[in-house]
């Protein structure tokens, strides 16, 4: 803990009018709007990427083969409960 703390201090822009300088670029009056034109796409991003997901998910058990076999092929138990009189 104590090597962390002297690599720090030992920082020779942190404490420097070089570091105040990158500081106050960074976060200057106009960091809110940075921040909000960095953030902005991926909102966007994250709606096309669910709504592509959704799409082919649905496309996937629309296919035919899938449903359809398995809806036209009687299953075993039916079969043997039509076979056996009752």
């Amino acid at each position: 803990m104590l090597s962390i703390q002297a690599s720090v201090m030992a920082c020779p822009v942190c404490h420097s009018e070089l570091g105040e300088q990158v500081r106050s670029t960074i976060f200057g009056a106009d960091f809110g709007i940075h921040l909000l034109a960095i953030l902005t796409p991926f909102p966007f991003f994250a709606a096309i990427a669910i709504g592509l997901g959704n799409i082919f998910s649905r496309r996937a058990s629309r296919e035919p083969g899938r449903a359809d076999r398995d809806e036209r092929a009687p299953s075993a138990a039916a079969t043997t409960q039509k076979e056996q009189p009752t």
